[in-house]
């Protein structure tokens, strides 16, 4: 373990290494009988740090405040909306859906032209449709 690593982790899990993950601790202890004087500093500065935040304690709320706090909070909604709303809502957009289907199929030209429709549905179909030999991958 190298220093860097042992000051995150000394501020990251306190100044007692017994506090560290287990599996970090047999190495932390070798650095510290390694560099004993740059690793007891870095162990007071992390002590330091839990007697901070050990000391700062926030207070706890009166029941007047958490009572204010409640009344204060906006009512839930209802479950769902309206069946109305929603139904309102979806015929709305299938009708702008459709509109754009149509306008894009008449636009790419989908729609074959009145003049060249004939009387026999399977010539139609024949000539709209692509050959059995265009169908197949290649």
């Amino acid at each position: 373990m190298e220093l860097e690593e042992f000051e995150a982790l000394a501020l990251a899990w306190g100044a007692d290494v017994a506090r560290w993950p287990a599996d970090l601790q047999a190495s932390a202890r070798d650095l510290i009988t390694a560099r004993a004087a740059e690793a007891q500093t870095v162990l007071n500065d992390a002590g330091l740090l839990d007697l901070a935040l050990r000391a700062s304690t926030l207070p706890i709320p009166s029941l007047e405040l958490r009572a204010k706090i409640i009344a204060a909070a906006p009512q839930p909604l209802g479950r769902f909306p309206s069946w109305r709303g929603w139904f309102g809502a979806t015929l709305a957009a299938s009708c702008a859906a459709g509109a754009v289907a149509a306008v894009l199929a008449i636009t790419l030209g989908l729609f074959p032209d009145r003049a060249s429709i004939s009387a026999d549905p399977a010539a139609d179909a024949a000539r709209l449709l692509p050959a059995a030999s265009d169908a197949t991958v290649g």
